[in-house]
């Protein structure tokens, strides 16, 4: 594949040079045994380019990068945990008083709850007006003396029939008297 000229040696070859003329006119060919050594071949083992990303400071910087460890460490992590929001509620005053509110207290001992226990309404319920009334009422302790059931038992209709002024006034109506003047 080389052109017509003497081949060098390899130590005659130049390391930085491809396609480059031969000492003799014959160009430097890479695909011949020589491009095997080239240095072109050689590089991409030790080149920067591939080394670098191993070792680069894009990669190492992720691992110990302040982004990554911050977070971990960060007060923003930290706050939730030891911030007041989270622990007032558990000894916030909101939640104490309605344990101890005199709301939840009172109704046990509250004076509603005492009154209609206490009420007179039914501490005295035997001996309220009202009830007493209806039994000691004139009504029901004196019937029989009611001036309504000795009325008719007692009227001048019953115990005067015969002296009634009605029941006379027949008897001596003008009308027989006179009849019986006339007879005469």
């Amino acid at each position: 594949m080389s052109r017509e000229g003497p081949q060098s040696s390899l130590s005659d070859l130049p390391l930085d040079t491809h396609d480059q003329p031969l000492p003799g006119g014959a160009l430097y060919d890479s695909g011949s045994e020589h491009g095997k050594q080239s240095p072109e071949e050689l590089l991409p083992e030790e080149s920067p380019e591939e080394l670098l990303p191993e070792e680069s400071p894009e990669e190492l910087l992720p691992e110990e990068s302040p982004e990554e460890l911050l977070p971990e460490e960060s007060p923003e992590e930290l706050i939730p945990e030891e911030s007041p929001e989270e622990l007032l509620p558990e000894e916030s005053p909101e939640e104490l008083i309605p344990e101890e509110s005199p709301e939840e207290l009172l109704p046990e001992e509250s004076p509603e709850e005492l009154i209609p226990e206490q009420s007179p309404e039914e501490l005295r319920p035997e001996e309220s007006p009202k009830e007493l009334i209806p039994e000691q009422s004139p009504e029901e302790l004196r019937p029989e003396e009611s001036p309504k059931e000795l009325i008719p038992e007692q009227s001048p209709e019953e115990l005067r029939p015969e002296e009634s002024p009605k029941e006379l006034i027949p008897e001596q109506s003008p009308e027989e008297l006179t009849l019986g003047i006339h007879n005469v």
